[in-house]
């Protein structure tokens, strides 16, 4: 991220000092880093794990499972996510099942979408770990 009118608003110190800082800040926040971020923490459960699932959903599960792809892709069983219908994405995974849903209501279509997600989980034992993807949207 660049602020092209840096030097115009940088009138004092601490202003500067801000929007130095706020390219930085606007990468670590980014969904894809984020969640790379915080699956590093977890790499112990993913090693002792056999089989990883991944349920996401809402407008940046996408974004979040490209973050986290890397760690769990030798173990995955199931990949999906729930996003909004009006959401674009066009997958580059092939493991990852996209399905649909509305947003900011519920719809016949959440709610489908999410029992055939949360239906692909079924036998889970102690050598499974799931992973939660939750961002906004997907409370419908």
């Amino acid at each position: 991220m660049e602020i092209i009118n840096s030097e115009e608003v940088s009138i004092n110190s601490r202003r500067k000092f801000i929007l130095d800082l706020l390219p930085g800040i606007f990468e670590e926040l980014d969904p894809k880093n984020a969640a790379s971020a915080g699956m590093q923490k977890y790499s112990g459960k993913v090693d002792r794990a056999r089989r990883i699932h991944v349920l996401g959903f809402g407008k940046a599960a996408y974004r979040m499972y490209g973050g986290i792809r890397d760690y769990v892709l030798d173990k995955v069983s199931t990949a999906t996510i729930i996003v909004p219908d009006d959401e674009k994405v066009e997958s580059q995974f092939h493991e990852l099942e996209i399905m649909r849903g509305t947003h900011p209501f519920t719809s016949q279509l959440s709610v489908e979408s999410s029992e055939s997600a949360l239906k692909k989980m079924n036998g889970l034992d102690e050598d499974n770990l799931v992973v939660v993807l939750i961002s906004g949207g997907g409370s419908a």
